[in-house]
């Protein structure tokens, strides 16, 4: 592993040891036009009803990024995310993360499983992003997933904001620095563990307008482990995952033969492997899943409130505290996968915690796990326009018809050398016209580093004790007009 990403930072020229969320690449993956995101919303039988509340405003631009982060286990590693930019915008844009649900060898970063949600958030003038988790997309056949894992799930949220801030600055697009956050089933938790985990821990550096975490397990004990344990449930899928990837990070059986009785114990490896699952759902009892377990195993974890497999729930629990922004839990009474009293009892107890806005609102009492999907979703992205600060750029005007002023500074005639820089990064912008421009350099992670109006003529910025890796050099004249240069750090 650590060659692997030895030979990444040569070639992208970036540091091994940078800060976790470092942006290494990026990779285009699709354009489409407003006809196409139509078509596609046809092809996917998007119900006409929910289409009067989609939007398709803006041709949008898909990428991969790759970025620095940790494993399970907190050591170095990278991931990777699905980034989707409209690409004929030039205000500043919000950040819309979308966590997907539980997936089986898919990745949203090569345009699989729930990559089709990034386009009606990004054709409506937001940054949509959805990270791929751990255990997919790049990471696939070099860490495990964290299967609804509060802290893996809400690491991947952070890390990957902060590598797409850095992204969008060196695509010369600019960030109004609202953030919101969704996802749905798993998605739901990873959404929820993001948001706690960014109050608690990252405030200072990431801004949280609004949540919508949506039909999650967010008391994972005892009330989604007591669900799954019990006669009534179905969800084999997700009772396997759980204790395939519990195995994996917590070690709460010596085999997972000892966990689940055959032909189970053997064939979940086979399943849920990350990097080559060879054998299909299809061998999942259709009812009663938890016939998997074995029963004497189960007796023991049930008689034991200090048994690992308990105390290895407790702690991916996040519904015991106090959102400080907006929230909404979405939810829909007939879900047969989560049971929809994790919103209801989550909000609960938010409010006894003092929170003051937040709510859990119904989808449709009688829709399942995948009909209050759509519902779910599409009043996240409705709610969080409503609350996106509007547009600032200058408008012209032609009779009847608006059209957004693109001002765009041409930095080919500033230089800005040496590139890399060891010491001084001097900047000459003796051949542009403009008579001053504001300066601002970001590191990898979107920090502030440099923030200095100069003159037209000769600067001189001291890198000298910066850390090494890519910074970026934001650069705006006395007309509004923005331009951005990379710049190397030895």
């Amino acid at each position: 592993m650590r060659i692997l990403l030895f030979l990444i930072s040569l070639f992208f020229v970036l540091n091994l040891n940078a800060q976790r969320g470092t942006y290494i690449t990026d990779t285009f993956r699709l354009h489409m036009t407003i006809p196409e995101i139509e078509q596609l919303y046809i092809d996917n039988d998007f119900p006409p009803a929910l289409l009067d509340f989609l939007p398709t405003v803006h041709e949008i631009d898909l990428y991969k990024i790759v970025y620095e982060t940790i494993s399970v286990f907190g050591e170095p590693t990278i991931a990777s995310g699905l980034v989707a930019i409209p690409s004929d915008y030039t205000c500043p844009m919000a950040m819309v993360v979308y966590n997907h649900g539980t997936t089986r060898d898919t990745d949203q970063s090569e345009l699989e499983g729930e990559w089709i949600v990034s386009v009606p958030i990004a054709t409506d003038g937001f940054i949509a992003v959805l990270p791929d988790y751990l255990g997919y997309g790049q990471s696939q056949c070099t860490d495990f997933h964290g299967y609804a894992m509060a802290k893996p799930l809400a690491t991947d949220n952070v890390d990957i904001i902060r590598a797409v801030r850095t992204m969008i600055l060196s695509k010369g697009k600019s960030l109004n620095f609202q953030t919101f956050i969704t996802g749905y089933s798993e998605g739901g938790i990873a959404a929820m563990a993001a948001c706690k985990e960014i109050q608690e821990n990252h405030s200072n550096e990431i801004l949280i307008t609004a949540a919508a975490p949506s039909s999650g397990p967010y008391i994972v004990y005892p009330l989604t482990f007591n669900f799954y344990v019990s006669p009534e449930s179905d969800n084999a899928g997700n009772l396997s995952y759980i204790f395939y990837a519990f195995n994996n990070v917590y070690d709460i059986a010596d085999e997972l033969t000892d966990v689940l009785v055959p032909p189970y114990g053997e064939a979940v490896p086979q399943i849920w492997d990350e990097c080559n699952p060879t054998m299909g759902t299809n061998i999942l009892p259709s009812d009663n899943a938890v016939q998997m377990v074995n029963p004497d195993y189960l007796a023991e974890v049930l008689a034991d409130p200090n048994h690992p497999v308990i105390n290895a729930f407790k702690e991916n629990n996040v519904y015991d505290w106090a959102p400080n922004f907006p929230m909404r839990l979405y939810y829909c009474e007939a879900d047969e996968q989560v049971p929809y009293e994790n919103a209801i009892q989550t909000v609960d107890s938010m409010i006894l915690n003092g929170a003051v806005n937040v709510e859990a609102i119904s989808q449709g009492a009688n829709n399942d796990h995948n009909a209050c999907a759509p519902f779910a979703l599409i009043n996240a992205k409705k709610w969080f326009a409503e609350l996106r600060i509007e547009c600032e750029e200058d408008t012209t005007t032609n009779n009847d018809t608006t059209t957004m002023a693109i001002r765009q500074l041409d930095v080919e005639l500033i230089e800005t050398y040496p590139n890399p820089v060891d010491h001084w990064l001097n900047l000459n912008t003796i051949n542009s016209s403009s008579r001053s421009l504001s300066i601002q350099v970001y590191n990898s992670i979107g920090n502030l580093k440099f923030d200095r109006v100069i003159q037209s003529g000769f600067q001189q910025i001291d890198m000298s004790r910066w850390p090494s890796g890519l910074y970026i050099v934001e650069m705006e004249n006395e007309k509004g007009e923005k331009g951005f240069k990379k710049v190397i750090k030895n």
